[in-house]
């Protein structure tokens, strides 16, 4: 009789420990979410200036750019450019977002944060294509004007230093993946 009481509270005591480490987990699943989530701050930050200014950039190709000597397609192919950027951008940045659901697993996460990853380096295999011809476009509305050669050059300075400014950005935002990515692996293969 004594040797079944024994067994039951050692069964119980068994029980007990078994809920305590399954609130633990879930904590510590809780608290790797946030720490990620925190992680991809950045990234989702940079994200939001760049729609912020692809949405700024529409009204001003169409308004504007007409008013200072650009073709009104100039202007409009440039407007749809900005507005595929902007929604690229938004998507991936909705593909980072939803990694730290709570419902997914950190396995899920990682395949999600290595999808949106992928997206953004994947932008530059579209956008650089697409920029090129663009900008021989801009360059030949330019030197049509009056003293277009002084548009011409500061276009060209204007458009490296973007283009350095960009290319920077798309690396530190690879970094932040990279490392994200490396953190969720380093928890893996912890379990």
């Amino acid at each position: 009789m004594e040797t079944t009481n024994e067994m039951e509270n050692m069964r119980l005591q068994l029980d007990v420990l078994k809920n305590r480490l399954e609130k633990q987990t879930v904590i510590s699943d809780n608290m790797i979410r946030m720490a990620m989530k925190d992680k991809s701050h950045r990234i989702k930050l940079k994200y939001r200036i760049v729609m912020i200014m692809c949405i700024t950039m529409i009204p001003y190709n169409l308004i504007l750019m007409p008013h200072i000597g650009f073709s009104l397609p100039f202007g409009i192919v440039t407007s749809i450019f900005m507005l595929i950027a902007g929604i690229y951008t938004y998507y991936n940045m909705r593909v980072l977002d939803s990694a730290f659901d709570s419902g997914d697993n950190m396995i899920e996460a990682g395949l999600k944060v290595a999808k949106a990853k992928k997206r953004d380096s994947d932008w530059l295999k579209y956008s650089i294509p697409t920029v090129i011809p663009w900008f021989v476009w801009f360059l030949i509305e330019t030197l049509e004007k009056d003293h277009g050669y002084v548009g011409a050059i500061g276009g060209t300075i204007g458009g490296l230093v973007g283009g350095i400014m960009g290319m920077h950005m798309h690396f530190k935002i690879q970094r932040k993946y990279k490392e994200i990515i490396a953190h969720i692996e380093d928890i893996k293969d912890i379990r």
